[in-house]
């Protein structure tokens, strides 16, 4: 097994990102927008995990040309 994946390297970049977003976070004055700064921030690390994890998602093959109201049908 190789000793360096791309996931286990995300994963190293993404502990850098994660270590700066608490010192960042460590340092301001508590606040919504500080708030709103750190979940934005560790959403975009959980979604650099998951990319490196699954692949980027790939687009509907045969999406329905109808979906009912309540999402339960649909038609091709």
């Amino acid at each position: 097994m190789p000793d360096s994946t791309p996931l286990l390297d995300e994963m190293e970049r993404c502990t850098d990102a994660l270590d700066l977003l608490i010192a960042q976070g460590r340092a301001a004055i508590p606040s919504h927008r500080l708030y709103e700064t750190m979940a934005d921030g560790a959403r975009d690390i959980a979604r650099r995990l998951d990319e490196a994890a699954r692949g980027k998602p790939q687009p509907a093959t045969n999406p329905p040309r109808y979906l009912s109201a309540d999402g339960q049908r649909g038609g091709w």
